[in-house]
């Protein structure tokens, strides 16, 4: 069984907040974070962990940017097939890869904090 964590998009930061995080306090039901300075914080996005690691043992997110060593891919989450796939970046989601295929890869950003690749 795959350990259930997350890691939020907070409103006005670039930088992604773990729920493993020492800030973090806890996730209300209104999409909005404590922390344990009293700060509320407004999650944006959630994304999930995979259960995955790629091949340098990087745990991989949700909306994770991965490199095969010569294509990019994003970890997407397909509601048909009820799992997460890796979707070619420009590409339609029907050429996604299964996950088992990560392990061949390499995790080197994601959507918001390297949205340069």
């Amino acid at each position: 069984m795959r350990e259930i964590k997350f890691r939020y998009k907070i409103k006005g930061r670039t930088k992604l907040l773990y729920d493993t995080d020492e800030e973090f306090a806890y996730l209300s039901r209104h999409n909005t974070i404590a922390t344990l300075h009293g700060n509320i914080l407004f999650v944006e996005d959630r994304q999930e962990y995979t259960g995955l690691k790629d091949k340098n043992g990087v745990e991989s997110y949700y909306k994770d940017i991965t490199d095969d060593g010569g294509r990019r891919f994003i970890v997407e989450w397909l509601d048909d097939r009820a799992q997460f796939v890796l979707v070619p970046i420009g590409a339609s989601r029907a050429l996604a890869l299964p996950m088992e295929c990560l392990k061949d890869m390499e995790v080197i950003g994601n959507i918001y904090e390297s949205p340069h690749l």
